[in-house]
């Protein structure tokens, strides 16, 4: 009778044990945000057929209207030069999850003389899912700024720069793969030298100063 009870015990264990590894066994589907990080039909960089150094502000605006994704925008041109400002997006829940869409106005199109300048996105993309898509970067680089450890990376061949940074206040912790981060699509008018910035072990190592 203990013989059945135990083998009674272990059916549920040795069911979950299964589930989780045919979980584990399914490969890593990034097809949907690949197209939308390096579109085949677009060439980089460009989200949402919006591309830095092509675009115009007209035409960005028209861009945005026709989305199925923007629940508003603002357009801000600055008061000293109103050829240049930024339009500021709110994304609304049709857009893809990654998008962050609690904050107003963090995702923002810079523009420069009416003409997209970069396209920065603010999202719930860990560093580790742009690692696995497009590989650890050799252009690295972290410092702490005003209570902040503040990390970016380049990735010029693409057009497509990170940001993130990390309160020193609220944890004393450095800078992970799971940190979210800010994706900035732009152009890299020259490749930078890869002497002047670290490598991703030492970026991991870098850690907030005791207080």
């Amino acid at each position: 009778m203990t013989t059945f009870y135990l083998r009674l015990a272990l059916l549920p264990i040795i069911l979950l044990t299964a589930v989780l590894l045919l979980i584990r066994s399914q490969p890593y589907d990034d097809h949907e945000l690949r197209e939308l990080l390096l579109p085949a039909d677009c060439p980089a960089p460009c989200f949402m057929g919006i591309q830095p150094g092509v675009t115009t502000v007209d035409e960005a605006v028209k861009l945005l209207e026709a989305s199925e994704w923007v629940k508003r925008y603002v357009l801000e041109p600055f008061e000293y030069r109103p050829s240049s400002g930024g339009i500021r997006v709110e994304w609304n829940d049709k857009s893809p999850i990654w998008l962050e869409k609690d904050i107003f106005g963090r995702s923002i199109v810079s523009i420069i003389d009416n003409l997209v300048s970069s396209f920065q996105l603010d999202t719930k993309l860990p560093i580790g899912t742009i690692q696995l898509i497009l590989g650890q970067s050799t252009y690295n680089s972290i410092n702490y700024n005003s209570g902040y450890l503040v990390f970016s990376a380049m990735y010029p061949d693409q057009g497509l720069g990170i940001n993130t940074y990390q309160n020193c206040q609220e944890q004393s912790k450095g800078i992970t793969y799971d940190r979210k981060i800010f994706l900035f699509y732009n152009q890299f008018e020259t490749r930078p030298d890869p002497i002047d910035y670290k490598s991703w072990a030492d970026v991991i190592r870098t850690k907030c100063p005791l207080n």
